[in-house]
């Protein structure tokens, strides 16, 4: 899943940079953050937590992780990061709306921020410092395309 994930990251931001520079390419960018918001909304609580996806329906995958981990990166993390992805896709094609669901996107990822720092500071898990840089990349992206790309 790490190959599918920069495959897709790495997709979006090349269209990214073809769309600011007005080529005319924006199915690349408009499809590889559909798959990307998707993967990180229903596949990100297996992603982050090292669950296969051959062993989703294995129950002894899940021993080690608790309830709580399991619902936090299903609902905070992969919820904030398919947000912030479809955000910067508004901003992209100057669609209108794009800056309230930047505020949701920021909103719930400064909340998953909160909740990894505070976490990482108990358990000292790696975790939660990848779920973190995710979501200030998509932060960052999402300001930098708010800045750069001029809206309607």
């Amino acid at each position: 899943m790490k190959k599918f994930e920069a495959l897709f990251a790495t997709l979006f931001l090349g269209g990214i940079f073809l769309e600011i520079f007005e080529w005319k390419t924006a199915i690349i960018p408009f499809c590889a953050s559909i798959v990307l918001a998707l993967f990180y909304q229903f596949l990100g609580v297996f992603y982050f937590n090292g669950i296969a996806l051959r062993d989703i329906f294995n129950k002894s995958a899940y021993a080690q992780t608790s309830v709580l981990r399991l619902l936090g990166t299903f609902l905070l993390a992969g919820g904030s990061m398919g947000v912030l992805v479809f955000s910067a896709v508004y901003f992209l094609f100057r669609y209108i709306g794009g800056q309230e669901i930047f505020l949701i996107g920021a909103f719930s990822g400064l909340v998953t921020l909160i909740v990894s720092f505070v976490r990482y500071q108990k358990k000292k898990d790696l975790f939660y410092v990848r779920i973190g840089v995710r979501i200030v990349l998509l932060i960052v992206l999402n300001v930098v395309l708010l800045l750069v790309v001029p809206q309607r």
